[in-house]
């Protein structure tokens, strides 16, 4: 195949794998002497949402015998940060099949500062809202985080996703609140897990020490993102009478929060 042949080819798999976008092929003089033809993705407002795509590179490798195949998936990795041959993540390119799966976490902000310039987020006091896509039918809490390129070419920032995650977070990871003592108990001698939260049933005085709680949701997994619940906070402190607390994020994995904890002063 020539290189002319090579172009087309090229762009027509990219435009079936992202059909609501404008691929582009143009010339670019490199170093003010060498010209070079660069692929680009345009979204509806034809702003650019890729990175530069030098085609001659590529062209290259297939002289040397590497595949269409291959070269458009490495293409596609490079705009979407996705693995191609990962069917279950290729339907996240399209915000229709996942925004009632867009949520939340809370991350810590000076321990991530390099991370999180690759990330939409939003600054909630020393920490970071950043957002994830669950998987659907998951037994365990399998995500996707929500990354730059992903929104760009969603054409969305931190905020739209703010609104879809709100909802759907409090939806899908209903939150848990009990008192640290009898969490513990419960946990340690085997006996079945409470999704009860104490703010939505009625309780007994607990014979157990109640100045420690703690709130997480129901997959005990990025929990500290309960407290951005709508009206988690006040709720709590009806509940606690009142009474000041420190609020703890607690039980850090990698990057991510799983527990708050409400200790009362």
């Amino acid at each position: 195949m020539n290189y002319q042949g090579f172009k087309n080819s090229i762009k027509k798999e990219l435009e079936k794998l992202f059909p609501m976008k404008e691929i582009i092929i143009h010339k670019v003089l490199k170093n003010k002497s060498e010209e070079l033809d660069v692929l680009q993705v345009l979204n509806s407002k034809r702003a650019v949402i890729s990175p530069v795509i030098y085609l001659n590179e590529y062209y290259q490798a297939y002289k040397s015998g590497k595949e269409i195949n291959g070269i458009v998936r490495d293409i596609y990795k490079i705009i979407t940060g996705i693995e191609l041959s990962d069917i279950n993540r290729q339907s996240i390119i399209d915000i229709s099949k996942v925004k009632n799966r867009i949520c939340y976490k809370l991350i810590n902000s000076e321990k991530n500062r390099k991370f999180l310039k690759t990330l939409p987020h939003i600054p909630y006091h020393d920490l970071s809202i950043v957002f994830y896509i669950m998987e659907e039918d998951a037994k365990d809490l399998g995500t996707e985080l929500v990354k730059n390129d992903l929104t760009a070419y969603w054409e969305m920032d931190a905020n739209a996703l703010y609104e879809l995650a709100d909802e759907n977070t409090a939806r899908l990871l209903p939150h848990n609140f009990q008192d640290m003592s009898h969490l513990l108990i419960k946990r340690l001698s085997g006996a079945e897990k409470n999704d009860n939260s104490l703010l939505d049933v009625r309780t007994e005085a607990s014979p157990f020490d109640t100045s420690l709680y703690v709130l997480t949701n129901r997959k005990d997994t990025f929990g500290a993102a309960c407290i951005l619940y709508t009206d988690m906070l006040e709720r709590i402190a009806k509940f606690l009478g009142g009474k000041d607390y420190y609020i703890l994020p607690s039980s850090r994995i990698r990057r991510d929060y799983c527990h708050i904890i409400f200790r009362i002063w």
